[in-house]
């Protein structure tokens, strides 16, 4: 059986073999083939001139293959953008050049500033005779509040580690504080909550948030990489239910921009804004819908965002002047500023009538100067202040 198969298909082989050739000389012929005669109606059409080709400009743009990889996106360092471009300002000022300096001038490390205040574990242990106003930092265990506060200080105060729930007491750190002066402002790191919280934290947490008088606002920190989780918009709801004052901060943008942080030194391309700006948008929008929700007050009207581990230009990092500047309006130190941002000093304006005063007088006459001299006022000032003579505070030998 099997030998009759193989004669079987060695038969067909040469079969095969004889179609092809056919077929391939057959397709070849009509290729050769002269063409054929036009038809009766063509006859009667004339001809069309061949149209002329244009010719193609050397510099005339031509399509691209569609194999080719599509040119890179045009990218913008981060020193060459606005310090406040990755922020959302939707209801309040955008602060200017001057008003950043400032801030940073403010939060400047000096021999008394920053230092460590005190660390407390729960809120009845916490000092009730300061006057200082306080700003406190906020959020899940592990979304960088230690970091964040260290890039504001100028220093390495605060404990920080990747493993999440290491802070575990209330700290409070002063700054602004002269030679003999108490600080100006009290910065508080709290307790992470979520992974790596614990419920009784939480209750000191809330005590303080609520009873603390010297509170000023509440900057409230959440992951953009990660986004708004379960208790963050606990959180939310509860900061609105009591309606206290409180604002959204965006630490690690690096991880919203681009994947790793290294790629962030060549630039910032489009992409990565639109992706910044979709993440604000996304946070407010939550935010107002928990807030309308339980009737609170909904967040500040700007988002911040920061990084304390990439500096947009040598000594300043992403985000941190805008942060103090944040947290000089919620303290009350921006009034120092006029529009132009420059600082007031009250202490001139006061003296300058004084000296005026002064130069009028001396061109005055005597009499105008005894006149003045006999006012009720000056005269007894002047007999209150008068030293006793030295005749009266001797006493003669012969009385001793």
């Amino acid at each position: 059986m099997v030998i009759q198969l193989y004669t079987l298909r060695s038969s067909i082989r040469p079969l095969q073999a004889q179609v092809h050739r056919y077929f391939s000389s057959a397709v070849t012929a009509r290729n050769s083939s002269p063409a054929e005669p036009p038809l009766e109606e063509d006859f009667f059409c004339p001809a069309e001139p061949p149209k002329p080709q244009e010719p193609q400009h050397p510099t005339s743009p031509q399509t691209l293959p569609s194999d080719l990889p599509a040119p890179p996106t045009p990218k913008t360092l981060l020193s060459n953008l606005p310090a406040t471009i990755l922020n959302d300002y939707y209801e309040t000022e955008c602060p200017n050049d001057a008003q950043l300096a400032y801030a940073d001038k403010f939060f400047a490390p000096s021999r008394h500033s920053p230092v460590k205040l005190w660390s407390a574990s729960k809120f009845r242990t916490t000092p009730m005779s300061a006057h200082e106003p306080e700003v406190c930092f906020l959020g899940r265990s592990n979304v960088g509040k230690s970091s964040l506060l260290n890039a504001l200080m100028t220093g390495e105060l605060c404990y920080t580690s990747s493993k999440p729930g290491r802070t575990r007491e209330m700290n409070a750190f002063g700054i602004g504080g002269t030679k003999g002066g108490e600080s100006k402002i009290v910065l508080l790191d709290m307790p992470g909550y979520g992974y790596g919280g614990r419920y009784d934290w939480g209750k000191e947490i809330m005590k303080y948030l609520r009873k603390r008088k010297q509170l000023r606002r509440i900057f409230l920190l959440i992951d953009g990489f990660h986004g708004m989780k379960p208790m963050d918009r606990v959180i939310i709801r509860w900061l609105s239910e009591y309606g206290l004052p409180y604002q959204i901060v965006v630490p690690k943008i690096d991880k919203v921009l681009v994947k790793q942080r290294n790629q962030l030194r060549s630039g910032v391309s489009e992409s990565g804004l639109a992706a910044c700006r979709d993440l604000h948008r996304e946070f407010r929008e939550a935010a107002a819908e928990i807030a309308q929700e339980w009737n609170g007050p909904p967040p500040l009207g700007e988002t911040l965002t920061a990084c304390a581990q990439l500096e947009r230009t040598p000594g300043h990092y992403i985000g941190i002047s805008a942060l103090r500047w944040a947290i000089l309006k919620a303290a009350g130190y921006d009034a120092n500023l006029d529009a132009e941002g420059n600082v007031i000093k009250q202490e001139k304006v006061v003296a300058a009538p004084m000296r005026v005063q002064k130069e009028e007088g001396k061109g005055e006459g005597e009499e105008e100067k005894k006149n003045t001299g006999k006012k009720a006022g000056q005269v007894a000032i002047r007999k209150v202040t008068a030293r006793p003579s030295k005749r009266s505070s001797r006493v003669s030998p012969k009385r001793r």
